[in-house]
This record gives structure tokens, C-alpha cells and sequence, in this order.
């Protein structure tokens, strides 16, 4: 067991590539790298924290019994989680590992937001999940149990959208939580030495060797042919498929998560289809 791992947390929204990130990592013999490490405990923990239910203290007793027990016991120099899950406490684990590094992984919202929908629609913000989780929040009713498809965060009292949130479609709120999550990302991050962290574009590290070696420079790792042929096509894609948003979700899209896509600078592209094309494509 090494004196001291390294913590490395890679976070963001869903479908943006951190499955990829996983097994990249998970290739090095240096590195234990999770998926969404203890998700039934996390996602809950997550969603309770942003909409107030428990306190700052409660959530760092909860990370330093999961986390902070995990890295205190591996056997390897880094430890590392790639999950969305724990992008509502990024400063949270700035604090508790202050050697911690943390990587922003992006993908254009356009792409990020239609997989959501319609590769993992079944459970991420339905109807059905989502009322059964405003009626435990705001209304006193029972806890749903920990499972994945209940416990999205949406739009809190006094929030620009919350009114409009009501109304939302279930496409409008993926749209909305693809914006919120980067953006508070982003925000932490920036409170944290920049020494520290980094954001990388998913569409940067698959199609160019540069990016990716200095993402995992970034993390203290060398880049090997391996690693390269790791991100030539992410290991959940068996055949592109191309779900382009359509007009009417473009124009929804871009009400809700304009801003967010300008910060990233994904706001002067066009909408790209997917090619695994080792030489060509994109992820």
C-alpha cells in the first residue's frame, strides 16, 4: 500500500464520454479508477445537498466514509472516480483532498443532451421519477429508494426556471440539466487553484493524440499506443447512431443552455454526426 494516493476526480454531465475516461484510466497499472463510484449512496447524496435537505457537514462525514476510506485503502499511487454524480460537491472534495486534481470533462450539449434522451430517457428526469421526487422534496412524501432514474436535481425555488421548470417537457429538462451541472462545475472550480484542475472536450481528446496526451500529463500518466486506441470508440458504442435534435428542440435548446454552450465554446460549431472513423471521427 503507497504512503499517500493521489485522488483523481473526473466530472461533468452523463454522456459525455467519463464511461471512456474510466476504462482509459483503468488501463494503467498505477491507477484504481471507478465508474460512479457507490452511485446509490452518491446520486442521493448529491441530490439531497442541492436542494438544502442536509448540510455541508453531512455530505463530507458521508465522502470521508466512502471515498476517503476507499483512497485511504488502495494499493495504487492514484485513485480516481469518473462520475457526474459528484459534480454537485466539487468544492466539497477540494476541501477534503486538498491533493486532489479534478478533470472537467465537456461534450458539445447538443450531442450530451440528445444521448440523455434518447439512450438513457428511461431513466434520467421522466415524468414519473421526477414527480415522485418533487413530491419527497417538497411536499413531505415518501423517499424514493436509491435507484438511478430518481434522483436528478431540477430547478430550486426562486431559481430563473423554476416556474417554468413546472411546465418543462421531458426533453426541457435534460436540456436544463446539462447547463446546471456544467455551469456548477464550472463555478466551483474556479474558487479552487487552477493548478489543480482542468477541462477537456471529449470531441478534443478523441480525435487528437495532442489533446490527449496532455489530459493525462495533466493526471501524471504517460500516453502509449493503448491508451490512444482507448478513445477511438467509446467501449458503450456498438454503431453511431445519430439522433440530431430537431428544430423545435434546438430552438428549446438553446433558451436553456445558450449560455453554458458560449462558456464552453461550443456556441460557434455546428451540430456534428457522430463517425468512428479512427482518422475522422468524432466522438
Amino acid at each position: 500500500m503507497p504512503d499517500k494516493s493521489q485522488p483523481l476526480f473526473i466530472v461533468g454531465c452523463g454522456r459525455s464520454g467519463t464511461q471512456a475516461l474510466g476504462r482509459l484510466f483503468d488501463s494503467y497499472d498505477t491507477v484504481t479508477m471507478h465508474h460512479e463510484y457507490m452511485i446509490h449512496h452518491v446520486q442521493p447524496l448529491g441530490v439531497e445537498y442541492w436542494h438544502g435537505r442536509i448540510s455541508r457537514d453531512d455530505v463530507i462525514t458521508a465522502l470521508q466514509a466512502l471515498h476517503g476510506a476507499a483512497i485511504d485503502f488502495t494499493e495504487t499511487p492514484v485513485w480516481g472516480d469518473c462520475s457526474n454524480k459528484l459534480s454537485w460537491f466539487v468544492d466539497i472534495l477540494a476541501d477534503i483532498f486538498p491533493d486532489a486534481r479534478f478533470i472537467h470533462l465537456v461534450r458539445d450539449g447538443r450531442k450530451a443532451v440528445s444521448s440523455l434522451y434518447h439512450k438513457l430517457g428511461h431513466e434520467c428526469l421522466d415524468d414519473r421519477s421526477v414527480n415522485c421526487l418533487r413530491a419527497y422534496l417538497e411536499k413531505g412524501g415518501p423517499k424514493p429508494p436509491p435507484e438511478k432514474k430518481y434522483w436528478w436535481p431540477f430547478a430550486r425555488a426562486g431559481e430563473e426556471f423554476y416556474q417554468d421548470y413546472q411546465l418543462f417537457d421531458h426533453f426541457c429538462r435534460i436540456a436544463y440539466h446539462w447547463a446546471q451541472i456544467n455551469c456548477e462545475v464550472r463555478q466551483k472550480l474556479a474558487k479552487v487553484d487552477a493548478s489543480r484542475h482542468i477541462r477537456v472536450r471529449l470531441e478534443d481528446i478523441t480525435t487528437s493524440r495532442d489533446h490527449l496526451a496532455d489530459m493525462l500529463s495533466f493526471a501524471g500518466l504517460p500516453l502509449g499506443d493503448t491508451q490512444a486506441e482507448l478513445m477511438v470508440r467509446p467501449h458503450n458504442v456498438i454503431k453511431p447512431v445519430n439522433f440530431m435534435l430537431e428544430d423545435d428542440q434546438l430552438d428549446q435548446f438553446w433558451k436553456l443552455a445558450g449560455d453554458e454552450m458560449k462558456a464552453m465554446g461550443y456556441h460557434e460549431q455546428d451540430e456534428y454526426v457522430l463517425d468512428y472513423n479512427p482518422t475522422t471521427g468524432k466522438a
